[in-house]
C-alpha cells in the first residue's frame, strides 16, 4: 500500500575523493572481529542482541529532504547521509522508473489504472499540481532509470543509485554498524538486484533466514552481512532481498491525523513475523509538517509510545519510524528503549 500523503526525496552523491578506491575492495571483514570492547551500532552493550532484540531509529520517506529546494512537501529534513549521521539506522525509501527531462523527472506510470490510484490516494489537489508539472514536460526524456519518488517524479526525485552510494561510503567507514531498508517498490527485484551489484554493495547484504532466528550483531559484523533489505511489493527469488510483510515485518497503523489517533492495532504483517515497525507520524496532506514531529517526537511521548505497543502487541518495537528525525530525540528514545540511557 502506498503511504498516504506526499513524501519526497533527496539523497546527496557523496564525493568520494580519496576513498573512492576503498568502495571498490571487498569488506575487510578481519577488522570488525573484536573481542568485548567491540561497539555494535554505538554501544558494547548490543553486541551480543539479535536485530529482533534491538530497537532501531527509523525515517519514514526517508529520501525526502528539506535541503533540496526542487522538492516539494519533505518527509525529512535531513538528507541520507544527514540521516546517518544523526544515528538513523532503518531507512524507508520508495522506488520508482522515470525518465529525467532537463532537471525534471518523469514518472513511468505502468496503466491508467496506477494514475487512478494516485489521485486516490493523495488527493485530487495534490494529483492535479503534479500533473500540471507533468504536462509542461516535453517527450519521454532520458532512458528510464530507477529514481526515489513519492508517486510522482515530477514533484521530486533523485536517481536511486545515488542513496546506494550514499550507504556504501557509511558502510565502509563505520564498519561496526548494521542497517535496515524497507523499500516500497515500483520496479522490478532484478532492476533492485542490478542497482545494489553496480554500487557494489554484494557483499555487505545479509543472506540469512528472513525469519529468523537471526545472528547477533557481533556476528552480523564479524560476517560483513551488515544491511538487512526488504521489498514490500515483489523481492523475487533474490536470495538477501526479502518479502517485508510476507515474512519479516509486521507493524502498526500509519495513517494518524492526531497524536491521541496513535494506535498499536495490527495492520500488515503476519503476527509470528519477528521485526515489529511502529510508524510514528502525523499525517498532514499534501504537506508534512516539522511542527507536528516537534509534538510527537520527543523521547518520553516515543517511549511511551513504544512501551504501550509492546505491552499490546507481546512483542519488543524494533523500529520507530518517524518524519522530520532531526526533530525531537528518536535516537535518544531508542536508547532508552535498548536499556542504553539507565533504564529500559
Amino acid at each position: 500500500a502506498l503511504s498516504i500523503g506526499i513524501g519526497c526525496v533527496i539523497a546527496v552523491v557523496v564525493l568520494l575523493g580519496g576513498s573512492s578506491a576503498a568502495l571498490r575492495v571487498r569488506p575487510q571483514l578481519d577488522r570488525y572481529v573484536s573481542g568485548a570492547a567491540m561497539e555494535c551500532n554505538g554501544d558494547e552493550r548490543l553486541c551480543e542482541r539479535r536485530l529482533d532484540e534491538i530497537t532501531l531509529a527509523g525515517a519514514h520517506n526517508a529520501m525526502g529532504s528539506a535541503e533540496d529546494v526542487r522538492w516539494m512537501f519533505p518527509n525529512q529534513d535531513e538528507s541520507i547521509p544527514g540521516l546517518l549521521r544523526l544515528g538513523i539506522r532503518a531507512f524507508m525509501l520508495d522506488v520508482w522508473y522515470g525518465n529525467a527531462v532537463d532537471e525534471t523527472v518523469k514518472t513511468a506510470f505502468e496503466s491508467e489504472e496506477q494514475r487512478k490510484k494516485f489521485e486516490d490516494v493523495i488527493g485530487p489537489e495534490a494529483f492535479a499540481a503534479a500533473m500540471r508539472i507533468r504536462d509542461r514536460l516535453i517527450g519521454e526524456g532520458e532512458p528510464t532509470g530507477m529514481y526515489m519518488c513519492h508517486g510522482f517524479c515530477e514533484i521530486g526525485a533523485v536517481p536511486f543509485d545515488s542513496a546506494l552510494t550514499s550507504f556504501k561510503t557509511f558502510l565502509v567507514e563505520n564498519p561496526n554498524e548494521v542497517l535496515l531498508l524497507i523499500l516500497e517498490d515500483y520496479v522490478s527485484p532484478e532492476d533492485v538486484a542490478a542497482a545494489f551489484e553496480r554500487q557494489g554493495l554484494l557483499d555487505y547484504l545479509y543472506e540469512g533466514p528472513s525469519g529468523g532466528p537471526y545472528p547477533t550483531l557481533r556476528e552480523m559484523i564479524s560476517s560483513g552481512k551488515r544491511l538487512f533489505v526488504m521489498a514490500e511489493h515483489d523481492a523475487g527469488e533474490i536470495p538477501w532481498y526479502f518479502a517485508a510483510y510476507d515474512e519479516v515485518l509486521q507493524e502498526t497503523p500509519y495513517t494518524f491525523h492526531a497524536p491521541e489517533e496513535f494506535s498499536c492495532a495490527p495492520n500488515r504483517g503476519a503476527a509470528g513475523n519477528p521485526l515489529f515497525l511502529v510508524n510514528h507520524w502525523i499525517e498532514t496532506t499534501p504537506a508534512p509538517r516539522p511542527t507536528n514531529a516537534g509534538r510527537v517526537n520527543t523521547d518520553s511521548a516515543l517511549v511511551s509510545r513504544a512501551r504501550e505497543c509492546e505491552r499490546q502487541r507481546g512483542r519488543r518495537p524494533n523500529v520507530i519510524a518517524v518524519d522530520f528525525a532531526g526533530v525531537g530525540d528518536v535516537v535518544g528514545a531508542t536508547a532508552i528503549l535498548n536499556g542504553l540511557d539507565g533504564e529500559e
